[in-house]
This record gives structure tokens, sequence and C-alpha cells, in this order.
């Protein structure tokens, strides 16, 4: 039933649709079926899709406004072409859309995208965990050495040299269980 609902979907919304009426939403629904393993089955379409899509985007690139870079989309398209084949499923549309965000970055270059881009790569789940470990680290190795600096403590070496003690009597060369074993080396 669902399978039913995403295959008429397809045929509205990517199929029976020109190139040029296709826009992010387009794209968005066209990636968001990779997603999924359980649409594996409309993989090879939408696949073609893309890459019919791509080819046609490359000829009439001036014609379109909103919609994602040409070399995004064919950047996405072969990570998912990857992907298919190692049988690894992503949120394609935020790659996509980090992808798009670095490029207005690089575009615009101003100081509020830049923190906006650097914000939505900490807040990533992916990457928030890591993140977080790497800030904790930093900020230990900071304080730690701020409090050596202000305390004046001499960073010094331990040496560690074990020393097995082991109690003599001192008769021992007198027992007679050493003076059997030991026999006439020994003759004090």
């Amino acid at each position: 039933m669902e399978e039913e609902y995403i295959e008429k979907k397809i045929k509205d919304q990517l199929i029976n649709k020109e190139f040029k009426l296709w826009d992010k939403e387009s794209i968005d629904f066209l990636l968001s079926i990779f997603e999924y393993e359980k649409y594996n089955m409309f993989y090879n379409i939408n696949l073609m899709l893309l890459d019919d899509y791509i080819k046609w985007y490359t000829k009439n690139i001036n014609e379109i406004s909103n919609n994602y870079s040409l070399k995004n989309l064919k950047y996405i398209y072969c990570i998912i072409n990857e992907d298919i084949y190692n049988n690894v499923h992503y949120n394609y549309i935020k790659t996509l859309n980090n992808l798009d965000n670095t490029m207005n970055i690089l575009d615009t270059f101003n100081l509020q995208s830049l923190f906006n881009y650097i914000v939505s790569i900490l807040t990533n789940t992916n990457f928030c965990s890591i993140t977080f470990g790497i800030i904790v680290t930093i900020l230990y190795i900071i304080f730690n050495y701020i409090i050596k600096v202000f305390t004046y403590e001499k960073i010094e070496e331990k040496k560690n040299i074990f020393e097995i003690k082991i109690p003599i009597p001192d008769n021992l060369i007198n027992n007679s269980l050493i003076k059997l074993f030991l026999g006439d080396k020994f003759n004090l």
C-alpha cells in the first residue's frame, strides 16, 4: 500500500513533471527515497531520473533560479550511486543542504552565514558527540595548563624503580638445606 502511494507520487511529482518545473522540493523528494531501504525497488528509476535531470540541468543552467547547484547535484549523485552499491543509507537531503550552505558561504562570505554554517555542523547529530568530546578535551588541557602555571608546579618525571625486598636471615649459608643444594661450591 505504501509502495503504491510512493510509486504514484514519483509518477506525479517527478516523471510526469517537466524538468524546468522541478525545484528544491522535487529534488528533496527524489533524494528522500534513497534514505530508506524499504524503497529499494525505486532506486534505479530515481537514479536515472536524477541523472537525466543533471544532464538537462547542464544544458539549461541559466534558466534555473531556485535550485541546488549543478556541482552539488553531481556530487550527491556519485555518493548515492556508491552507497547503493554498498547498501548504505543516509539523509541525502541534509547532505545536499550542507553542501549548498557551504557554497553559499563561499559565494557571499559574510560572518553571519559562516557562523550559521559552523553551528549547523556542530549541531549535526553525526558530529555532535565528537565535537563535544573535542571541546571538553581542549578545555581540560587549557585549564590544566593554567592551573600548573599559576601554582608554579614543576613537572617532574616520576621514575618507578621496583625493588623486591626478600628477607634473608643472617645464617642462610649455615642452613643445612642450602648446603645440600650448593654442595662444596661455597665453603665459608
